[in-house]
């Protein structure tokens, strides 16, 4: 299995993340040899987001994993389908409107029309829910006094390779903290050589429905009883401003996950009754067992 773990130089956190994995791994700087690097020579490119003239990224290998650097912004990498990877961990800053610190791992893709932070509208990438159970548990490890927690699924890029985000910050403070990126770097690395190995040890695949953007009972059932959480869809993308439903994307958040998804667990508590018989037969034509959390 050939995993990739995807920084920026743009990235003030994933940045910190890179230079300390770098130098901690020994990673050794490597030619390209990409599809992106052909591209490029040929003059190649692929729409307004990575035209001809962008810049390949720097490739460096230790343990057989292989650590990207790039300049792009990595909600709108989509170059990443060009890596010959197996799984794709995007190493990265986290945003927060509260500005609560936190180490964070999700799914990536849309579930609602915008896509503001890259992806398409309605179009959700390939998750790698057994990768991001490992991601999680070496998160909550991490020796730093904030908290650790899946996000649902909610910004770009759009891709086919299996990815994820693993994340830190939450404020300007938290994003440039070393300390804790190297927290971050270190976990990153422990779950990409897991993945690599085949040895993560989980309960079974779910997808989530009903959170919020934090689903504090998904993170503490995958933590408690090993469930490897794929999509999540999170209550306000239930419902669309011109209240239709997002029920028929809950087909796509299956097939887009890496490996059998076996039950769907739903948080009924701030679902609008209305909706629940609509959810129950929306999973039923999925065949579909759910769990209440």
């Amino acid at each position: 299995m050939r995993v990739g773990l995807i920084c920026s130089v743009n990235d003030t956190a994933s940045s910190n993340m890179a230079e300390w994995m770098i130098k901690e791994y020994d990673f050794e700087e490597r030619s390209g040899n990409t599809e992106i690097d052909r591209d490029r020579e040929e003059g190649r490119g692929r729409g307004d987001e990575e035209g001809p003239g962008r810049v390949a990224p720097v490739r460096y290998v230790a343990d057989g994993i292989d650590l990207y650097m790039t300049q792009e912004e990595l909600v709108r990498y989509r170059d990443a389908d060009s890596l010959g990877l197996d799984l794709a961990i995007f190493l990265s800053k986290h945003q927060s409107a509260s500005g609560t610190p936190a180490l964070t791992a999700h799914p990536v893709g849309n579930w609602g029309a915008e896509n503001r932070f890259g992806g398409e509208p309605r179009a959700l990438s390939v998750a790698a829910p057994v990768p991001m159970l490992s991601a999680l548990r070496h998160l909550d490890s991490a020796e730093a006094g904030i908290e650790k927690t899946y996000e649902a699924t909610h910004h770009g890029p759009l891709l086919k390779t299996p990815s994820m985000f693993m994340e830190s910050g939450g404020n300007a403070d938290t994003i440039a903290d070393k300390a804790i990126a190297q927290m971050v770097g270190r976990a990153a690395m422990e779950t990409a050589l897991e993945a690599r190995s085949g040895g993560i040890e989980y309960g079974k695949v779910a997808i989530g429905i009903g959170c919020g953007h934090y689903p504090s009972r998904f993170t503490r059932l995958a933590l408690r009883k090993g469930y490897a959480f794929s999509h999540m869809m999170p209550r306000h993308a239930l419902h669309n401003p011109d209240g239709s439903t997002n029920l028929a994307m809950l087909g796509q958040a299956v097939e887009m996950t890496e490996g059998e998804v076996e039950a769907a667990v739903v948080e009924w508590k701030d679902i609008d009754p209305g909706m629940k018989a609509q959810l129950l037969s929306a999973l039923e034509e999925l065949g579909l067992d759910h769990e209440s959390v």
